[in-house]
C-alpha cells in the first residue's frame, strides 16, 4: 500500500492597518484616501510534537492584492525583517467592495496557502480591521489499509501435563500485497520456542491451571489480528495587527486499528484513530464512525469508538466489512481513514480426538477365540467420530459406532494358527467427519496362546472356509481350489510349463490364457476390500503398452467393472472410478510377486511388489458393477493380450496385511 505524509505547514497572521491621509490639492480637488500597512507575522510549527522554527523552505514569499469596481488591482510584495513580512500600500481610494486576497509561496515558487476576503469598505481617515484565513492548497491524502487475516491455527492438545510441550501451527495473510507481517505469541504463563515464528511450540508451567495463550499478527503499520484460546494445565495563534490571514492545515490521519480485525456478529471491538493536525489546538478535531456492514457504534464521535456488527454481510470473504472515521478541524479541513475487517466466524483451534478410555475383552489369546474391542474418544467440537479398524491376522468382524459417535466397537476372530515371531494386533484410526488427516491411533495386542503354523511351505496363508473368493494354482488345472468353484475354460494348447513358483505354471503366447464362462457377482467387489495376489512373469519382445492381466469389465471397462494391466511393465488397476499404477516396473523374464489390496475402511486401493508396499492411493469409492465374465490374460474381447506366465492367482474377499504376502513372498506358505 500508499502511506503518504505531508511536509509540515506553517500559520502566519497578516495585519493590515487602513489610515486616512491628506493630499496636496486644494480642497475641492480632494480624494478620500487612505494607506496600507501589512505586517505579517510568521509563527513557528509543530511537528512531532515538538515546536521548531521556520524553515527556509516552508513559506518564502507573500503577496497581497488589492481590488475593486473602480480601482485597478494592486499588489505588493511583503519584505521579510527578521521574523515579519512588512510593506505599504498608499493612497487606497476610500469606498466600498475592496476586496484583499493572500498568497504564499514556498522555495520552489509553489503556491502553499491563499485566502481572501472582499467587501471591505475603506472610509476617509479611519481604520478597517479584515481577517483573512488562508487555507492549504494541497490537502494531505487519506490512509487505507486492510488487516491482516489469520486463517487456522492447529493446537496439538488441548489439555497438557505440568511442563508439556504442545504444538502450535498457525496460517495468516495480509490482503495487502507488499505488507510485512509479525507474529508475537503471548502466554499467561509457559514459555515457547520461538515466539516470533507461525510454527511454534509452548511448554507448559510447573504448576496446574487454565493458561491463556494468544497469537498476534500485525502489519508494518501496527494493524493486527489476534486470536486467544484457553490450554489446561492438569495432572491428566493571531498578531496584534488590522488584518489577520492565517492559514488552515488539514488533518492528517496517521493510523486506525482494532482491538481485533476477525470478528463474531455481536462481539464489540474498540477502534481507535491517531491524527495529526499541526494548528489545531487539543479537542478541536471533531470525529464521525460509519461501517459498511450492519452493525451499531458507541461514541462514534471521539478518537476511540465501540462498533458491534449486528449481520453478517452478504460478502463472506475477508476483508468484508469498512470502517471508515471522518475527521474535521472545524476550519473547513476534512480527513478521513479507512479499515477493512472481517465479519465472519472466528478462525478456531483445531485438535485431534483424544481417546478416554479403551477395552479389550481378553489380552491372550489361541485359535478360535473371539475378542471384544471398545475405543471411547472425545471431540473438542462434539463432532461425529469415525472409528477406521485394521489387523495383521485374524478377521474383523463388522465395525459398529454408537449414535453419538463417540464409541467404536469391532469382534475380532483370531486366525487357525500363527506363525512363529508374529505378535496379533489390531490397530483403529479415530477421526472426526470430515478430516481424516486429524487423527487419533491405537494397537491391541495380544499374547498368542495356541497352535502354531508349521511353516513347511504347503500351508496355506490364508482360511479356506473364509477369505478366499477364488485360487487357481495352475499346476495342470484350470480349476478353481476355493469353495467358491470358479472354473476356468477354454485355455490355450499345452498352457502348462515346468516353470511355475510352486510346480507348474499356465503360461500365454499373445491370447487370452482362460476365461470363464459367466458372471461371477461376488467379483465385482462393490464397496468391499478385497486382495488380488500372483506370480507373473512378462516376456521379452512383445508389446509392452497397454498389455492385460486379469479383466473382469466390458472390453476396455468404460461403463462397468475393473481390470489389471501392464503399463510398460507397471501394474495398472483401472475401474471407471479410477486408474493408478505402481511406482516400479517389473523386470522382463524374471518372477515378480504383485498383489492389489483394496482397503474398505481406510478408503485405499494398495499396490505392492515382491512383498513390499509400493504406492498408497486413495479410493473410497464404489466399483461398478458389471455382467462380464472374467477373463485371464487379455481384456474382455480377446485383444490386448499379454505374452507371459502366471502362477498361483489368488483374490480375497478381505484386505491383506503386508506380512501375509511377505510370507507369500519367503514361500513360507501358499
Amino acid at each position: 500500500m500508499q502511506l503518504f505524509k505531508m511536509k509540515s505547514v506553517i500559520l502566519f497572521a497578516v495585519v493590515l492597518a487602513a489610515a486616512g491621509c491628506s493630499s496636496s490639492s486644494t480642497p475641492e480637488e480632494k480624494v478620500p484616501a487612505g494607506s496600507a500597512r501589512f505586517v505579517i507575522a510568521v509563527q513557528q510549527k509543530q511537528q512531532n510534537q515538538r515546536i521548531q522554527q521556520l524553515e527556509a523552505s516552508d513559506v518564502t514569499r507573500v503577496e497581497v492584492t488589492l481590488d475593486a469596481f473602480d480601482i485597478e488591482p494592486n499588489a505588493i510584495p511583503l519584505v521579510l525583517d527578521g521574523n515579519l513580512w512588512v510593506g505599504t500600500m498608499e493612497s487606497i481610494r476610500a469606498g466600498t467592495g475592496r476586496r484583499f486576497h493572500a498568497e504564499a509561496f514556498d522555495a520552489s515558487d509553489e503556491k502553499i496557502y491563499e485566502g481572501e476576503v472582499s467587501g471591505v469598505t475603506i472610509v476617509d481617515g479611519e481604520t478597517v480591521q479584515v481577517n483573512i484565513l488562508a487555507q492549504q492548497v494541497n490537502r494531505p491524502p487519506p490512509l487505507e489499509n486492510e488487516a491482516p487475516v489469520i486463517d487456522s491455527l492447529v493446537v496439538s492438545h488441548p489439555a497438557v501435563e505440568p511442563n508439556g510441550i504442545i504444538t502450535l501451527k498457525a496460517a495468516a495473510h495480509d490482503p495487502n500485497p507488499g505488507d510485512t507481517l509479525t507474529y508475537a505469541w503471548t502466554a499467561t504463563d509457559g514459555t515457547f520456542s520461538d515466539p516470533s515464528s507461525l510454527s511454534n511450540t509452548w511448554t507448559a508451567p510447573a504448576t496446574a491451571g487454565r493458561v491463556t495463550l494468544t497469537l498476534t499478527v500485525t502489519d508494518q503499520l501496527g494493524v493486527a489480528a489476534a486470536i486467544s484460546f484457553d490450554i489446561r494445565v492438569e495432572r491428566v495563534g493571531r498578531g496584534n495587527a488590522n488584518v489577520f490571514v492565517s492559514f488552515n492545515t488539514w488533518p492528517e490521519v496517521t493510523s486506525l486499528n482494532a482491538t481485533s480485525t476477525q470478528v463474531r456478529v455481536g462481539q464489540t471491538i474498540t477502534a481507535d484513530v491517531t491524527t495529526y493536525d499541526p494548528d489545531a489546538t487539543a479537542g478541536t478535531l471533531s470525529y464521525s464512525w460509519s461501517a459498511s456492514c450492519d452493525g451499531v457504534w458507541a461514541d462514534g464521535n471521539s478518537a476511540s469508538a465501540k462498533f458491534t456488527p449486528t449481520k453478517r454481510p452478504t460478502d463472506t470473504t475477508c476483508n468484508n466489512c469498512e470502517l471508515t472515521v471522518t475527521v474535521t478541524d472545524g476550519k473547513g479541513g476534512v480527513n478521513n481513514g479507512k479499515l477493512a475487517i472481517c465479519v465472519a466466524s472466528m478462525a478456531e483451534p483445531t485438535y485431534p480426538p483424544q481417546l478416554a478410555s479403551v477395552y479389550q475383552s481378553s489380552k491372550t489369546v489361541k485359535e478360535g477365540t473371539v475378542v471384544t474391542l471398545r475405543v471411547n474418544a472425545t471431540d473438542t467440537r462434539s463432532r461425529h467420530l469415525t472409528f477406521k479398524w485394521s489387523s495383521n491376522v485374524g478377521t474383523l468382524g463388522t465395525p459398529a459406532t454408537n449414535t453419538a459417535g463417540t464409541t467404536g466397537e469391532v469382534l475380532w476372530a483370531t486366525p487357525s494358527c500363527l506363525r512363529s515371531g508374529v505378535t496379533p494386533t489390531v490397530s483403529v484410526r479415530v477421526y472426526a467427519d470430515g478430516t481424516p488427516d486429524l487423527y487419533t491411533d491405537h494397537s491391541f495386542t495380544f499374547a498368542w496362546s495356541g497352535k502354531t503354523c508349521s511353516g513347511t511351505g504347503g500351508d496355506l496363508c490364508f482360511d479356506e472356509s473364509k477369505d478366499y473368493l477364488a485360487r487357481w494354482t495352475f499346476d495342470t488345472t484350470t480349476l478353481d481350489s476355493s469353495i467358491w468353484g470358479n472354473h476356468l475354460q477354454d485355455f490355450d494348447a499345452d498352457p502348462f510349463s515346468s516353470e511355475g513358483v510352486w510346480g507348474q505354471a499356465a503360461q500365454t503366447q499373445g491370447r487370452f490364457l482362460a476365461q470363464r464362462g459367466e458372471d461371477d457377482p461376488e467379483l465385482d467387489f462393490g464397496t468391499g476390500s478385497f486382495t488380488i495376489a500372483m506370480w507373473v512373469k512378462i516376456n521379452t519382445g512383445w508389446p509392452t503398452y497397454d498389455r492385460w492381466l486379469l479383466s473382469k469389465a466390458d472390453d476396455y471397462g468404460q461403463t462397468g467393472g475393473w481390470s489389471l494391466r501392464s503399463y510398460y511393465g507397471q501394474i495398472q488397476w483401472h475401474s471407471k472410478e479410477g486408474t493408478f499404477r505402481t511406482d516400479q516396473a517389473l523386470a522382463n523374464n524374471t518372477w515378480s510377486h504383485v498383489a492389489v489390496v483394496r482397503d474398505s475402511t481406510l478408503g485405499e486401493l494398495r499396490f505392492y511388489v515382491n512383498g513390499q508396499l509400493d504406492s498408497t492411493h486413495a479410493f473410497p469409492y464404489a466399483i461398478t458393477d458389471t455382467a462380464a465374465a472374467l477373463v485371464v490374460g487379455a481384456r474382455g474381447s480377446g485383444a490386448s493380450a499379454i505374452s507371459g506366465s502366471f502362477d498361483e492367482l489368488t483374490i480375497l474377499q478381505r484386505a491383506a496385511t503386508q506380512l501375509e504376502l511377505t510370507s507369500l513372498v519367503a514361500k513360507s506358505c501358499r
